[in-house]
C-alpha cells in the first residue's frame, strides 16, 4: 500500500563518521508513529536510516546516539549543532536534540504570543469572575434592602392599622355612650363592613404585586437562559472555524516537501583518557503521507482506530469456548495484538464474549482464518472500551432463553464515566440476536460498515452516544429498529446513515427527539411476503424519558438527501420531521456518499463476512433481497463451517511465509511485522491483513 498523509511528517536520518569501532542498539515503537528499518544505507558503515515520532507544527525530538555506534552511549556527551537552513535545532538535558521545522524568533514569537493569550485569557476569566462575584454581592445588598424596606412598610401598615382600630374602637365606644344602643350596633356593623373591604382590597393587591414579581423573575430566567444558549452557539462556532482554520493551515503546511539537514557534534573520552570529538550530518526529509486509518478502506468517525497496530501475534488454535488457544482468552489479554485464527469453524460460546476494559488496543482480524471462516454461535461479542477493530466475524445468536445477559449480537457500551471510543466493525455478519442484532451505548467514534445485519427482532438501537456511522451495510428483514436511537440522555447523540439497504420491515430508520442524524443515499425495499407497519422510512419520535434540557424537540436536526423508497411507502419521512429538516448535513464524517441507485452492484458482492468464504445465511438474505422475498425470523438454520488448513507462519508473526517471500521478508523473522517495509505508515503486517481481506 502507498499512500501519503498531509499532517505527518517522516524523518530520515543520514549519520556518517569516519569511525568504525561502535555498536548500533535500537528499539523502535510504531504505536502513532511511522518506522521504517528497511530503508537501505549504502554511505558508510555507520549510516543508519530511521524513522522518529514526529510532533504537531513539526517539532521532532530525536535520540541520535541510540543510533550511532558507540559501545557506551552514556559516555558520550553532545557539545554541539549546527544551525539548518529551515528550522532550528536545541540540545536537550538528556543529550536527546530536537529539530524545529521553521523560523526560531518566529518560533518564539508564537510561544510568547500563546502565552500572552492564554494569560489574557486567565485574566478575563478572572476578571469576570470578580465581575460576577460583585453582581452578586450588589444583588444580595439590594435584595437585602428591598426585604428591610417591605418589612418596614409592612410594620408600619400594621401599626396605622392598630391605630386606627384603636381610634375607631374609642369612637365607637363613646359614640355608644352618646347614642342609643340601636345607633351603636348599625355604627359598629357599618365599621366591621368597611374593614371586611379594605382587608379584601389589600389582600388582591399583595397577590397582584407577588404575580407581577414572579412574572419576572421568569422572563429574566427565560432571557439568560436564551443569552446563555446564544453565547454557547457562538462560542462552539468559533471554535469549529478556528479548528478548521487551523486543520487547513496544517494541511497545507503538510503538502510542502523540505529537505535540510544540519550536524552534531559528540564528545567521549577513550580507554587511554584521550577526549573523542566527531561530527555526524543529519539530513531531515519532511514527505506527505495519507491519513494513516485503521486499514485502507475505514470510514466514517470509527475509522481511526489503530487496534492491535505494533503490537503482539495471538494466534486462536482451537474452537473451544475457553482455555490456552481459545478466542475468549485471546480477548481477554492485556498487550496491544492482533488476533489471527489458526483453524476455521464454529466457535460454540457459553456466554457473552467480553473485551473489557485493560483490554482495549485490540484488532480481530477474521480473515485470517482457514477454510470457510469463524462462527461464533450463541455468544453475544461485548465490547466495553476503545480502540477495536473487528473484520470478517460471523456473530450468529439463536435462542438464548431469553438471557438478558447475552442477548445482543455486537454490544457497545462502557460502563466508565468518559464512555468509549474508536471502535471499528468491517465486513461482519450478525444475526438472530434475542433483542438488538448491534447496541452502542455510552461511546463516540463508531463505525459499523460492510455489514450483513439481519433477520432479528430488533436490529440496531443506539443511545447516549456520539459521532456514530452506519455505511455501505445491508440491513435484511429485521422487525424494527432499522436503526433506532432511543431513551436520548443528551442532546449530543449524533450519527450518520449512509448508504445502507435496508430490506423487509415492519418500521425502518426512527430517530428520537433532541439528536442529529444525517441519512444520505440509502435504499428502503419492502419485502413481498409481509406487509410493511409505516408509511414512511424515517420517522421521528418522542423520547422515552422527557428531559427539559436535553432531549427537547427543537434541537432536533435531520439531512435527508438522496434516499430511494419503495413505491408502495408513501415518503421518505413523515410530517413531524419537516420542522427540523436542515439543507446541509450537520456533524458528519467526510465520507462521501454514493448514488443509492448503484448499492446493488456497490454492496451485494462483498457486504458481510465475506472472506475467506460467504456462509449460506448471507446468501440466503441476499437473495431474499434480490427476488423481494422473505419473512422475518428470530433465528435459522446454523450454517456449516469447514476448518480448513491455516497458511504456514513459520515464525508466527502473523504473516504467511509463501507472502513474506514474494515482498521481500524473512519468514523466519519474527521481528520483521511490525516494520514497514514500503514507507506508506501501515505494518506489514497490516498490509498482509490488508491483502486477504480483498482477495
Amino acid at each position: 500500500m502507498n499512500f501519503s498523509h498531509p499532517t505527518s511528517k517522516r524523518i530520515t536520518l543520514s549519520l556518517l563518521s569516519t569511525l568504525t569501532l561502535f555498536s548500533c542498539s535500537k528499539d523502535t515503537e510504531l504505536l502513532e508513529s511511522y518506522l521504517d528499518a528497511s530503508a537501505p544505507t549504502n554511505e558508510s558503515p555507520l549510516g543508519v536510516n530511521d524513522f522518529y515520532k514526529v510532533g504537531e507544527n513539526g517539532r521532532i525530538t530525536m535520540d541520535v546516539l541510540s543510533n550511532d555506534r558507540f559501545s557506551n552511549p552514556n559516555n558520550v556527551k553532545i557539545i554541539g549543532v549546527s544551525e539548518p537552513k529551515n528550522g532550528y535545532v536545541v540540545i536537550n538535558d538528556d543529550n536527546t536534540i530536537t529539530y524545529v521545522l521553521g523560523d526560531r524568533s518566529a518560533q518564539e514569537e508564537a510561544e510568547a504570543a500563546e502565552a500572552e493569550r492564554k494569560a489574557r485569557e486567565k485574566e478575563e476569566a478572572q476578571a469576570l469572575q470578580e465581575q460576577a462575584q460583585v453582581e452578586a454581592e450588589e444583588e444580595a445588598k439590594a435584595q437585602a434592602e428591598r426585604e428591610a424596606q417591605e418589612k418596614a412598610e409592612a410594620e408600619a401598615k400594621a401599626q396605622a392599622e392598630r391605630e386606627a382600630q384603636e381610634k375607631a374602637e374609642a369612637e365607637a365606644k363613646a359614640q355608644a355612650e352618646r347614642e342609643a344602643q340601636e345607633k351603636t350596633e348599625a355604627e359598629a356593623q357599618a365599621q366591621a363592613e368597611r374593614e371586611a373591604q379594605e382587608k379584601a382590597e389589600a389582600e388582591a393587591k399583595a397577590q397582584a404585586e407577588r404575580e407581577a414579581q414572579e412574572k419576572a423573575e421568569a422572563e429574566a430566567k427565560a432571557q439568560a437562559e436564551r443569552e446563555a444558549q446564544e453565547k454557547a452557539e457562538a462560542e462552539a462556532k468559533a471554535q469549529a472555524e478556528k479548528e478548521a482554520q487551523e486543520k487547513a493551515a496544517a494541511e497545507a503546511a503538510a503538502q510542502e516537501e523540505v529537505d535540510d539537514s544540519f550536524t552534531y557534534t559528540t564528545e567521549t573520552t577513550d580507554e587511554e583518557g584521550n577526549v573523542v570529538t566527531e561530527e555526524v550530518n543529519v539530513t531531515v526529509t519532511t514527505k506527505a503521507f495519507s491519513e494513516l486509518k485503521a486499514f485502507p478502506t475505514a470510514e466514517g468517525f470509527g475509522k481511526n482506530a489503530t487496534g492491535g497496530r505494533g503490537g503482539i501475534v495471538v494466534e486462536v488454535t482451537n474452537l473451544n469456548d475457553s482455555g490456552p488457544g481459545s478466542l475468549r482468552a485471546a480477548l481477554e489479554m492485556k498487550q496491544t495484538r492482533t488476533i489471527v485464527f489458526k483453524v476455521g469453524g464454529t466457535i460454540k460460546a457459553k456466554s457473552h464474549l467480553p473485551i473489557y476494559p485493560g483490554s482495549e488496543n485490540v484488532t480481530i482480524a477474521g480473515q485470517t482464518a482457514p477454510g470457510d471462516g469463524i462462527l461464533i454461535k450463541g455468544g453475544e461479542l461485548r465490547i466495553g472500551t476503545g480502540n477495536v477493530i473487528v473484520r470478517h466475524l460471523r456473530i450468529r445468536m439463536g435462542d438464548n432463553g431469553n438471557d438478558d445477559d447475552n442477548s445482543d449480537g455486537i454490544k457497545i457500551k462502557s460502563f466508565e464515566p468518559n464512555g468509549l471510543k474508536d471502535v471499528i466493525i468491517d465486513h461482519c455478519s450478525i444475526s438472530w440476536a434475542d433483542d438488538e442484532n448491534i447496541s452502542i451505548s455510552n461511546a463516540k467514534n463508531i463505525t459499523v460498515q460492510n455489514s450483513v445485519i439481519g433477520e432479528s427482532v430488533r436490529a440496531v438501537l443506539m443511545g447516549d452516544s456520539k459521532n456514530v456511522s452506519f455505511i455501505n451495510n445491508l440491513f435484511a428483514l429485521n422487525n424494527s429498529r432499522n436503526i433506532m436511537a432511543g431513551s436520548v440522555e443528551h442532546k449530543d447523540l449524533t450519527f450518520e446513515q449512509i448508504n445502507n439497504i435496508v430490506y423487509g420491515f415492519k418500521w425502518a430508520t426512527a430517530g428520537t427527539e433532541g439528536m442529529t442524524f444525517n441519512a444520505i443515499g440509502n435504499k428502503y425495499k419492502l419485502s413481498k411476503d409481509f406487509k410493511t407497519s409505516t408509511e414512511y422510512a424515517i420517522t421521528l419520535s418522542p423520547p422515552a424519558i422527557e428531559r427539559s434540557n436535553t432531549n427537547r424537540i427543537e434541537t432536533t436536526r435531520a439531512y435527508l438527501k438522496d434516499n430511494i423508497i419503495d413505491t408502495e411507502l408513501l415518503g421518505v419521512y413523515r410530517w413531524e420531521i419537516k420542522p427540523y429538516l436542515i439543507s446541509s448535513p450537520v456533524n458528519k464524517s467526510d465520507y462521501k456518499a454514493t448514488n443509492a441507485s448503484s448499492l446493488d452492484d456497490k454492496l451485494l458482492p462483498r457486504v458481510g463476512a465475506s472472506v475467506p468464504k460467504r456462509d449460506a445465511v448471507d446468501s440466503r438474505l441476499i437473495n431474499h433481497y434480490k427476488n423481494g422475498s422473505g419473512s422475518l425470523k428470530s433465528n435459522g438454520s446454523f450454517p456449516s463451517i469447514n476448518n480448513g488448513t491455516a497458511y504456514k507462519d513459520s515464525d508466527k508473526d502473523g504473516m504467511s511465509d509463501d507472502w513474506e517471500k514474494a515482498h521481500g521478508l524473512n519468514p523466519n523473522d519474527k521481528n520483521d511485522g511490525n516494520k514497514d517495509r514500503n514507507g506508506d505508515g501501515y505494518t506489514n503486517l497490516e498490509d498482509f491483513l490488508y491483502y486477504l481481506a480483498n482477495n
